[in-house]
């Protein structure tokens, strides 16, 4: 299997590293390189992980030209633009999968009829929707089947320099979603823990590329944590536009 890794921060190098054990790499380059300009004639897979905002130009260039994408999450940093790049997909018979590591843990999750906790802490100087994007994201896919979009309420509840705090209500039931700016990397839902010393990125790419994965789950994952956000920020810029 080639591929092409687009993208050489920190996730890429850990996307290379675990890439290289699974698949040929033919090509690895950073986000500045003119991506247009590479031959893809013997590429089966571009993997994706350039800036949040780069990635619907570069995952919409790959699959107008029918190459197989992993892209990092965000999909897209807008849901119009995420959905544009699903039917893309399907339109050119290729296959788009977006990251979504931590279904790989398989934690057994305890979801409470009435108040729940999502708390997660990292060194970081993210603004509100980058963490949305960068941390909160897997959160959402994790608790899709628990939060209906018809019956949402969001309450922004503090948004400082250290500390970023939100309240979902759906269906009766209460998210409350706290990210703190800590050097102590933590993760739970309901004291669940979802730091692992093991290490999921081969598993997650070695089933993307041997193509065991339900596709359409993975899409609807995509589109309905970038329509949540969507959400989320309308209603943090109509809550700053009152002050």
């Amino acid at each position: 299997m080639n591929c092409l890794l687009l993208g050489n921060g920190k996730w890429g190098k850990k996307l290379a590293k675990n890439l290289g054990k699974v698949a040929i790499i033919k090509k690895k380059i950073n986000s500045s390189v003119d991506y247009k300009k590479i031959k893809l004639n013997n590429i089966d897979w571009t993997f994706i992980s350039t800036p949040n905002n780069l990635h619907y130009q570069h995952a919409k260039y790959f699959l107008k030209n029918k190459i197989n994408v992993f892209c990092e999450k965000p999909l897209a940093l807008k849901y119009k633009e995420a959905k544009e790049l699903v039917k893309l997909s399907i339109k050119n018979s290729v296959n788009l999968y977006i990251d979504d590591i931590e279904s790989y843990k398989k934690k057994n999750l305890r979801i409470s009829k009435k108040k729940n906790l999502i708390f997660r802490s990292k060194s970081s100087n993210y603004n509100f929707q980058e963490v949305l994007n960068s941390l909160f994201y897997h959160d959402f896919y994790l608790l899709k089947k628990n939060i209906s979009l018809k019956s949402l309420k969001i309450n922004i509840l503090e948004d400082s320099k250290l500390k970023k705090k939100f309240l979902i209500s759906s269906n009766k039931k209460e998210f409350l979603f706290e990210y703190n700016c800590h050097k102590t990397k933590k993760h739970f839902i309901n004291k669940i823990n979802y730091i692992s010393k093991k290490s999921y990125i081969k598993t997650m790419i070695t089933c993307v590329l041997n193509e065991k994965f339900d596709l359409k789950e993975n899409h609807k994952k995509a589109l309905f944590c970038c329509l949540l956000i969507d959400m989320i920020l309308k209603k943090y810029k109509k809550n700053k536009n009152a002050y």
